[in-house]
């Protein structure tokens, strides 16, 4: 980030990842949401005035948001006019806006530009406006967004504005019922759309190199859609089956010869019908032992002298080890007895229909290499089909019961034993050479060339960064 002359770095605290729903239903603001309920004001008969929310700066312990004041007319049952900052926009009741810019005044010398798209879900008796998450603009950023800066000038410019959130499909949004399936499904094709005419423009300027692309909303409609709609699944397979053979077609016209095109995925999908709750399973089994005569629901709440294990993570189990854990109660000549112990007591455990719950649990030892393998859990959990770990698992929390039926519209997932969801990989120009590829083979499949790996330190990460992954992740439905 550049520094202001004379007023150093500011402290500035985004909203990444967290969309805004303009209301007059003041009701909605005590509920637990992750979505951020705004209320719109009505000075007149069909207007409707409100604020959304963008960076801000810490002041003590509260962060204090800048703001982009925004005005609503509403005309009809169907059609309104929303006007925001300089931004004159014609809302049509179900239909997403187009990309907007949006202006954020952080202080008197500084402000910070983002994009967004909004969608008016009703106009009449009183409006609904849902605003999806702010992004950072990547034209008019502070901090490097693509390099060198002219690539991302160049495509915005040729192929037109274009979202930057890392998962700008709205999950969230459809999860908590602020927008339906039609309208997910619609920023769902428009944001693929995009990504397609970005892919072709770059095809038709590249001479040589490699060019990869990801298309991501196959998982986003898995997630969504696995229990209840195959039928939106398998056109979207379709979907992408069609725009694979129109790149390798435009790709051999552009090419003198074969052009080497690869196809991979990292995972599959599998049912999740049950949320596992594994602290509260670790509690029951003796392993993880709450303070004495207190309700305990997270771990901030243990007695560590008497607990021998914890998960934290979808997939993590740590162990409670002297020497490493600030209060470790397993030694070192206890720490296979119980490995083992724990070990094959998950593998026991069933669910309520009788099925495993986990279908292997993987050994640090047999499962990382490398100088970053200590940074690892103890065990990888390998859940079985139909069951996931519970967000409450996620964030090292937990419910009463250690298994809850899942009945949100999050009903698929990949966060399991990796046998059950393997990914794929196609290669026009066949794999016989890699029998049993991984990702470390995957520079030579593209380049025809083995490359020389290079090992990086281990990362830093501070208190502030984990809190914003925590919140992305909230964010992106995992947690």
């Amino acid at each position: 980030m550049k520094t202001l002359p004379g007023f150093g770095t500011p402290d500035i605290h985004g909203r990444l990842g967290v969309g805004s729903l303009f209301t007059v239903d003041h009701s909605l603001q005590k509920e637990n949401f992750k979505t951020s309920v705004e209320i719109l004001d009505k000075p007149g008969p069909g207007r409707y005035t409100g604020a959304l929310k963008g960076p801000g700066r810490k002041r003590g312990n509260e962060i204090e948001h800048s703001l982009a004041g925004l005005a609503l007319e509403i005309f009809d049952d169907k059609r309104a006019s929303l006007t925001i900052g300089k931004i004159k926009l014609d809302l049509v009741v179900g239909h997403w806006s187009p990309i907007i810019e949006v202006n954020f005044k952080v202080s008197r010398f500084y402000s910070i530009w983002g994009i967004t798209r909004v969608i008016m879900t009703r106009a009449r008796p009183d409006p609904c406006l849902y605003f999806l998450p702010l992004q950072i603009h990547p034209l008019k950023t502070p901090w490097r967004y693509a390099s060198p800066r002219s690539f991302v000038k160049q495509v915005w410019k040729s192929a037109g504005p274009f979202l930057t959130l890392g998962w700008p499909q709205d999950t969230t949004a459809l999860e908590e019922g602020w927008i339906n399936d039609n309208q997910f499904l619609d920023l769902c094709e428009t944001i693929s759309h995009t990504r397609k005419r970005i892919l072709n423009l770059r095809i038709f300027q590249m001479n040589d190199g490699i060019l990869a692309s990801v298309f991501d909303t196959l998982d986003r409609i898995q997630h969504m859609y696995w229990r209840d709609r195959p039928d939106v699944i398998e056109a979207w397979y379709l979907k992408l089956d069609r725009l694979v053979g129109s790149i390798e077609k435009r790709l051999i016209d552009r090419s003198n010869g074969q052009p080497n095109l690869v196809i991979v995925s990292d995972h599959g999908f599998t049912a999740f019908d049950y949320k596992v709750h594994l602290n509260r399973w670790l509690i029951e089994r003796g392993y993880l032992v709450p303070e004495r005569g207190r309700e305990s629901s997270s771990l901030k709440e243990i007695d560590w002298a008497a607990s021998k294990a914890y998960a934290a993570g979808l997939n993590s189990l740590y162990l409670n080890l002297e020497g490493r854990e600030s209060q470790g109660s397993v030694s070192a000549k206890d720490r296979d007895s119980i490995s083992l112990r724990i070990r094959d007591e998950l593998k026991a455990w069933r669910g309520p229909d009788g099925r495993p719950v986990i279908q292997e649990v993987y050994a640090r030892a047999d499962t990382f290499s490398g100088h970053l393998s200590e940074l690892s859990p103890d065990f990888i959990i390998g859940y079985a089909s139909g069951f996931r770990a519970s967000a409450e698992t996620g964030l090292g929390s937990w419910k009463s019961a250690c298994i809850e039926e899942n009945h949100d519209r999050w009903n698929g997932d990949h966060c399991v034993d990796p046998h059950i969801v393997p990914g794929v990989i196609f290669c026009n120009q066949g794999l016989s050479n890699f029998p049993a590829p991984t990702f470390r083979e995957f520079p030579a499949i593209a380049l025809g060339m083995q490359i020389k790996q290079r090992n990086s330190p281990p990362p830093r990460i501070s208190k502030e960064d984990q809190a914003a992954v925590e919140e992305r992740l909230k964010g992106l439905g995992y947690l």
